[in-house]
């Protein structure tokens, strides 16, 4: 994942650095060099944000369809943050 792609990726979540940030346990400034391109993206926080954007457009498509589907928010979590 580029750091393009994080940027937009985190617009069409709707979510802020800082939110990132929070949601995996790093501080808002290695987001920020993520998304400067200072630093590389680790894969696991490219896997993360690829299952927001899945649990996103199945949101969307549940809504289309009248339905909701299950999260799988706390197993991206867990892929950067095990316990």
């Amino acid at each position: 994942m580029s750091a393009e792609d994080l940027t937009k990726s985190l617009k069409v979540l709707g979510m802020s650095q800082g939110d990132l940030a929070r949601d995996i346990g790093v501080r808002p400034e290695t987001v920020y060099r993520w998304c400067k391109g200072n630093h590389p993206i680790p894969g696991s926080v490219a896997k993360v944000i690829e299952t927001y954007l899945q649990m996103q457009a199945e949101k969307i498509a549940g809504e289309f369809n009248g339905t909701e589907r299950g999260s799988a928010e706390e197993s991206a979590k867990e892929e950067v943050n095990p316990s």
